[in-house]
Formats: structure tokens, sequence, C-alpha cells
């Protein structure tokens, strides 16, 4: 039985799954072993994932946050989203492709795939958490500067486990290295004191902390550090907060990186 669904989850890989409570374990039940070509094999594997949550144990949810740091509910891999199949973007490390909400009063997300699929998908995991944890509690001060991320694993392009990254999608971000000149800075700095106040935090942060730099926070790749122009006014953003791989640290990227600390300084 495990088999026949893992083998249609291999068939719809990429498809947009409702994970969400049963209507009633009798109809799900139904549902699934409904082998008829009447029946196609998404909707029998939505009926396995929800009557496996229905009659999972109360503690298997926590199961999973304690291993993976996730919790299954919150994934939003859900109907009325759209997965966009041609990259969003493309970073270093990743593959970016954008979970677009077909309800505007709900949010969009981002989904990052690591381009190297031989790294064990539980322990990449670990790694990027545990680097997210480590930079949100440097930033602790500028407790809107780190967007959340939520982790969980997927079926990945060759039917191996593959880590998946989800973030919400901010859709008015500019760089502030290279699509806001330092006139435009300086007077968004004017009219809005708190993101001066945000930055001059950040860098003083950055200075205060030499594992920073040593580790190299990623403020190289595109819209890495952004201006947020959302509905509350602009605010400093830190969108992927991680350090650059180990390979493609260098002393020239230290100095690229402590170059862009020391203009944010000079602009306050």
């Amino acid at each position: 039985m495990l088999g026949h669904y893992r083998e249609i989850l291999r068939d719809t890989t990429g498809e947009v799954f409702s994970i969400k409570p049963a209507p009633s374990s009798r109809e799900s039940l139904k549902t699934m072993l409904d082998f008829s070509s009447e029946t196609p094999k998404r909707e029998r594997l939505q009926a396995f994932l929800e009557l496996v949550r229905t009659v999972s144990p109360e503690n298997f949810e926590e199961k999973i946050v304690d291993k993976w740091g996730h919790r299954f509910r919150s994934i939003p891999l859900a109907e009325g989203y759209n997965l966009h199949e041609s990259y969003f973007s493309e970073g270093g490390v990743s593959r970016v492709f954008f979970l677009e909400s077909e309800d505007s009063d709900k949010k969009s997300w981002v989904l990052k795939l690591p381009k190297n699929e031989n790294i064990p998908a539980e322990e990449y995991i670990r790694q990027q958490r545990s680097e997210f944890l480590e930079i949100k509690e440097t930033f602790s001060s500028l407790p809107d500067l780190v967007l959340d991320e939520e982790y969980f694993i997927m079926e990945g392009r060759r039917g191996n486990p593959t880590a998946a990254t989800l973030q919400e999608y901010r859709g008015n971000l500019k760089d502030v290295f290279s699509e806001i000149s330092d006139v435009e800075m300086q007077e968004l700095f004017t009219e809005y004191p708190h993101l001066k106040e945000e930055v001059q935090l950040f860098t003083d942060i950055f200075d205060s902390d030499p594992d920073l730099l040593l580790q190299e926070l990623d403020l190289l790749g595109p819209r890495n550090l952004c201006i947020d122009f959302d509905k509350e006014g602009p605010h400093l953003r830190l969108i992927d907060p991680h350090y650059r791989t180990s390979i493609y640290r260098s002393e020239e990227t230290r100095n690229e990186i402590e170059q862009r600390a020391s203009y944010l300084k000079a602009l306050l």
C-alpha cells in the first residue's frame, strides 16, 4: 500500500496539494482505495495525506518539528497557489521558484531548492536552520530584519529526497547596494528616520561581531540586503540570512563584504 502511494508521489511530483483535515476518515479511505481510472492519482494521494493526518497520534507533528524544525500544517503547498516552473531567480547554491497565491489577500511564497542534490537532505536542513537561528539571534535587536524560513523534504528531480526552504515572498524589494543610489538612501533617511536607525544598528552589530565577516555573512548576492517598501513604510531586510558557502569564500569576497558594510556606514 505504501509503495503504491510512493509511486503516485513520484508521478505527481511538482503538483500542488491541499494538505488539510479530512471531512471524514471514511470519505478519505473510500477515495484512497478507489483504484479505478475515474479517480485521478492526485485525488487518491490527497486523501491518503489527509487520512494520515487524521489518524496520526497527536505528538506526531511535534516529532516532525523536533527533527526537521518544520510544522507540517504550515507548508503552504495548497490549492490556490501556482508553482511557477521557470526559475523565479537563481542564487549561487539554490534554484528559486515562485509560489504565487491566486488570492491577493493571501501570502505568496518563495521556494528554494539546493542545486547540489547530492547533499543529504537532513544534513542540509540542519545546517541551514542552524545558520538561520544563529544570524537571527545575532540581529535580535532588529526583529524584523530577518525573514523567517521554513524547511521540509520533498521529492527531488531524480526521485531522491531533497531539502526545500520556504520564505514569504516580498514583492517590493530594492537592493541596498545596486538598486538605490546613495542620494536616494539619504532622502529615505530624511523621510523615514526609523530606516536610518535600522541601518545604523545593522552596521553596529556587524562591526561588533567579527564572525559575521569571518564566516562571510552574504551581503553579495542580488537582493540579499534590501529595502522593503511595504505598506508600513520602508524597512531593512536580510532576505538570505546565511553565510556564503565555504567553497566560495576568499580574502577577495571578505574584502567586498567589508567594503559594503563600510558603504552603509558612510551613508549615515
